[in-house]
């Protein structure tokens, strides 16, 4: 027998007008975490750099982004476009 399951369309319920990130945690176990994150333009802070512990896999849903690497690296990505990070990096 199967249990009905919530369905939940990730463009749905977005924030409009937003000063900062917005980090939505969808799925959460000891190996994956999923979430959601608004950005309209922001920025990391000019000081330091994210530095994580984990891998991080990134696709742009909609819009465009760019990710400064440590190195001097630059990625641009589109709409479509996905990347892992590997962590530490």
């Amino acid at each position: 027998m199967y249990t009905l399951l919530n369905v939940t369309n990730i463009f749905e319920n977005l924030p409009i007008n937003i000063k900062a990130e917005v980090f939505e945690v969808f799925v959460s176990t000891p190996d994956i975490r999923i979430e959601r994150i608004i950005s309209k333009g922001h920025t990391s802070p000019d000081t330091g750099w994210y530095d994580q512990d984990e891998n991080e896999w990134v696709i742009v849903l909609e819009g465009a982004g760019s990710l400064a690497f440590d190195g001097g690296e630059e990625v641009n990505l589109k709409r479509g476009d996905f990347i892992n990070i590997p962590k530490n990096r």
